[in-house]
């Protein structure tokens, strides 16, 4: 792999130098804006300020990308696998903990370790022996084997968005403090500076002057328009005037899944325009809390998952309850603060890997 530092006095000038020099393939690693230090400091307020671009390429990238693709496909054939019924005697030996084998309570106490509630391990426990010969559920390493198959076929993700036709609209939902606004910077920054793909921003968050900022900053220098939109009723026009973008996000205001009349708000204004709605849970929520979220943003209709703030815990067995709840396929993780590095696209295999902590 090919690592090199651009500066610019854009964010994006310095990724128009990566990608002349890298071709399409590049991403960026790291972004930052350059401060003055020593007698340079004083004066830095009358400077223009510079942006520093850390971008690599990886000349086998576009075969791992069609493997990659190939490998998702596979994945989705086999999600949609009839899964056996367990047979009544494992149904038996698994109604009395008692009565489990060793191996079994093996497998039952890694995944405890992991915070998967009870119901959710055996569920998976009896998915993975219902596939198994009698003899191996003696097995502790063949049960895990197959437990990972059973996971991954649940775990559904979704492609990237190609955006070679159609406008995409994308708005991100959730309640506050799962790092919306954070998240959908980060999706702006790839399509627009490394995806070379025309983004608008729009932000309907005006509870909060500083999301509004927050987000202000990351349009500049990302170097996308931002529009504020104030009324629902206003969504639809400003939409509109994206009509040239291939990507159009929405930023809305973090939302009490028990607030009813917030709920109604929010599906007053998705009512507003057609678009692909992503409900954006933290991965270090309580299982309760997030079983429920995920519950009552479902009313309003939602299409896709992001799983925010992976840095942010170490158990994620909770993951499981809620993307099996959602019934969604599962589009970005993030793992950290930093604008536009921490964000990947969902995989099947790697979410599987993070929940069962492989």
């Amino acid at each position: 792999m090919r690592v090199k530092k651009f500066v610019g006095n854009s964010v994006n000038d310095a990724v128009t130098q990566l990608r002349q020099e890298f071709g399409d393939d590049a991403v960026v690693l790291h972004t930052k804006r350059i401060s003055h230090t020593g007698i340079f400091k004083i004066f830095g307020r009358f400077r223009k300020p510079r942006f520093e671009v850390i971008g690599a390429v990886d000349p086998n990238v576009s075969q791992e990308r069609r493997d990659a693709a190939r490998r998702r496909a596979r994945e989705r054939d086999a999600a949609k696998e009839v899964k056996p019924d367990p047979s009544p005697k494992l149904e038996q030996q698994l109604s009395d903990q008692r009565r489990w084998p060793e191996a079994v309570q093996t497998v039952f106490q890694r995944l405890s370790a992991q915070d998967f509630g009870r119901e959710s391990a055996k569920s998976l426990i009896t998915e993975a022996l219902s596939a198994m010969s009698e003899e191996d559920w003696s097995d502790a390493a063949k049960i895990w084997s197959q437990l990972r198959v059973a996971l991954k076929q649940r775990m559904r993700a979704v492609e990237p968005w190609a955006l070679d036709d159609d406008r995409h609209i994308v708005v991100l939902v959730g309640p506050t403090g799962v790092g919306k606004t954070t998240t959908l910077a980060k999706i702006a920054a790839n399509y627009a500076l490394v995806a070379g793909k025309d983004v608008g921003l729009i932000t309907v968050d005006t509870y909060r002057m500083a999301a509004v900022e927050q987000l202000r900053s990351y349009a500049e220098i990302i170097g996308v328009p931002l529009k504020i939109v104030h009324e629902p009723a206003d969504l639809s026009e400003e939409v509109q005037k994206f009509a040239d973008k291939d990507l159009v996000l929405i930023d809305t205001a973090g939302r009490s899944h028990r607030n009813a009349k917030q709920m109604d708000e929010l599906r007053t204004l998705l009512e507003q325009t057609t678009a692909e709605v992503h409900l954006v849970v933290s991965a270090s929520t309580k299982r309760c809390d997030i079983l429920d979220i995920v519950r009552y943003f479902q009313s309003i209709g939602i299409h896709r998952l992001i799983v925010s703030k992976l840095d942010e815990t170490t158990c994620y067995g909770v993951l499981f309850d809620a993307v099996d709840a959602a019934d969604v396929p599962v589009s970005f993780i993030t793992t950290g603060q930093s604008v536009p590095e921490d964000i990947e696209f969902a995989d099947g295999e790697k979410l599987t890997s993070i929940i069962l902590g492989d």
